[in-house]
């Protein structure tokens, strides 16, 4: 008997496999796609960060323009501000004045991945923010916010204050070169080399492209520079960066044999100083960008003014040559040349002056230092004559009456003291008896009391253990009866399950039986009509 299209229900599945395998792939099945929705909303939460992160540079103008207008004056260091003056300018009073962010970062901040609290934290003290501004609040937190992709490991929850302070030194110090920039950056990412740390600061390989491309505005600046990136990358061989490789690298001007700037190798590197000078450019606000421009016009314009008195000056001397008559020029050139010849004549008399002085002076010094040690000896021999003639008796007579009147004034002086403070001491000492005696009564009362309040301490210590062991016991109880509960609902909802699963099972094989009992009916009723149309047939016949 054959079965039609509709029928060819493969119940092997049905009747070989059991609910708990089932269940099983159901559940494989939901995990796999629960997995794949969080790795779409993480790809999503990964692109909305990289959108912030090169935002950056926005909210950090942004930040600086605030900073600009609204920092707070640093607190002198000479005079102490009253309560009131302290808290007009701080929600707390500021002990320490860090100054300036790069500074405040390496006092304050151990490894360069820093939590974003504690980074918020640092940049309202360094930077002079108030901290209880909204503006401020909402400028600070929104930057770090976009700061947050620095940190691969930890997202969300660090940021890299070696970028900070390298992105706010671009906007501190606009105008300095890309060589001087770049060795800035590369002291700020530097550490001590880890296999002798008593050489000279690098920068580990890992480092070097997150150095480079925290300049890039965007996107096409980091397609720019990775070029760079990349080849810098290889010819380190994941060793750790040199000052000098970095600068060598940039096509920066070194020193030859003899002292002078060497022009730079014809290599394409030196392109990577004009990319810095662009993206830091880019990155500058417009008011700094502004001023500037101004300052280089108007040094432009001293040069030509300069350079236009200097054209005028000449002209004018051209024409003096011309219009003055030959003989006071004649003149002038004679006084010229006295003038010169007096200049070197006076230098002359000045250097023999000098040099005669000095030769009489060393003469002299000589018979001056003779004469010091003559009369030294002289009087070095008058003093002992007189000394043995006449002042020997009065000096043992003078010694011997200081001797008795220090003894006397000694004995007199002790005498008058004793007799002074006798009384004095005998008050004394009753009184410090009397304060002994007391400390031991209060000491004695003070221990009675400790004792009575450690007794009382230690009965409502046990009383609440015993309470804290007894509500113990009760959570434990408590806690099996759920699990046991929730152990009896689930085994009630797994029988159900089955219950309903083998009521399933028992109708589709009844329909299976009442479709193939149909089938055989209709093949019987089918046959039956086919013999009858033959028997037919065969009667017509004959």
């Amino acid at each position: 008997m054959q079965r039609s299209a509709s029928e060819g229900f493969p119940l092997e599945h049905v009747f070989l496999s059991s609910p708990s395998k089932r269940r099983i792939r159901a559940i494989v099945e939901l995990n796999r796609e629960v997995n794949r929705k969080v790795d779409e909303q993480a790809q999503v939460q990964q692109a909305v960060q990289r959108t912030k992160y090169l935002s950056r540079w926005k909210h950090l103008r942004a930040l600086f323009s605030y900073y600009k207008l609204n920092a707070l004056p640093a607190t002198s260091a000479t005079r102490i501000a009253s309560p009131g003056e302290q808290h007009a300018h701080s929600p707390q009073r500021r002990k320490h004045d860090h100054g300036h962010l790069e500074l405040a970062c390496a006092e304050l901040c151990v490894e360069p991945w820093v939590p974003v609290m504690v980074m918020e934290s640092i940049m309202y003290s360094s930077l002079m923010l108030d901290a209880r501004a909204i503006a401020a609040q909402s400028l600070v937190k929104s930057f770090l916010q976009c700061m947050h992709v620095s940190h691969p490991r930890k997202p969300g929850t660090f940021v890299d204050f070696r970028a900070i302070c390298c992105m706010w030194d671009v906007l501190v110090n606009p105008t300095f070169p890309p060589a001087r920039r770049l060795t800035r950056w590369f002291y700020i990412y530097a550490v001590a080399p880890p296999s002798s740390p008593r050489e000279e600061a690098v920068v580990l390989a890992m480092d070097v492209r997150a150095m480079l491309l925290l300049s890039c505005p965007d996107v096409d600046g980091e397609r720019d520079m990775d070029p760079f990136v990349h080849e810098l990358l290889d010819s380190l061989d994941d060793q750790p960066l040199h000052l000098a490789c970095l600068l060598a690298f940039a096509g920066t001007l070194l020193r030859d044999a003899h002292g002078h700037d060497a022009p730079p190798a014809p290599d394409h590197r030196f392109d990577l100083q004009v990319l810095v000078r662009r993206f830091c450019w880019d990155n500058l606000t417009e008011a700094q960008r502004v001023a500037i421009e101004k300052d280089e016009s108007d040094l432009t314009a001293a040069i030509v003014e300069r350079e236009r008195m200097h054209a005028q000056h000449k002209r004018a001397l051209a024409y003096w040559m011309l219009m003055e008559p030959r003989k006071r020029f004649q003149r002038w050139k004679h006084f010229t040349d006295d003038s010169v010849r007096l200049k070197k004549a006076d230098a002359h008399a000045k250097w023999y002056k000098h040099r005669h002085g000095l030769c009489y002076l060393g003469r002299n010094t000589a018979r001056v230092q003779w004469m010091k040690r003559r009369r030294a000896d002289a009087a070095r021999q008058y003093h002992r004559t007189l000394q043995h003639t006449a002042l020997d008796g009065w000096v043992h007579f003078w010694t011997a009456e200081t001797e008795l009147a220090r003894v006397a004034t000694g004995q007199a002086e002790w005498q008058y003291a004793t007799k002074r403070l006798r009384a004095s001491y005998e008050r004394l000492q009753t009184h410090a008896t009397e304060q002994r005696e007391a400390k031991k009564v209060l000491l004695a009362r003070a221990v009675a009391l400790l004792q009575q309040t450690t007794d009382k301490l230690l009965v409502k210590m046990v009383d609440a253990w015993r309470y804290f062991v007894q509500l113990q016991q009760r959570d434990r109880m408590a806690a099996k009866d759920q699990a046991n509960l929730v152990a009896a609902g689930v085994e009630f909802d797994r029988c159900q399950r089955e219950l309903r699963q083998m009521d399933y099972e028992d109708r589709y094989a009844a329909q299976i039986r009442a479709d193939e009992e149909a089938d055989f009916e209709r093949a019987r009723k089918a046959m039956f009509r086919a013999q009858a149309k033959q028997v037919y047939e065969v009667r017509k016949i004959k």
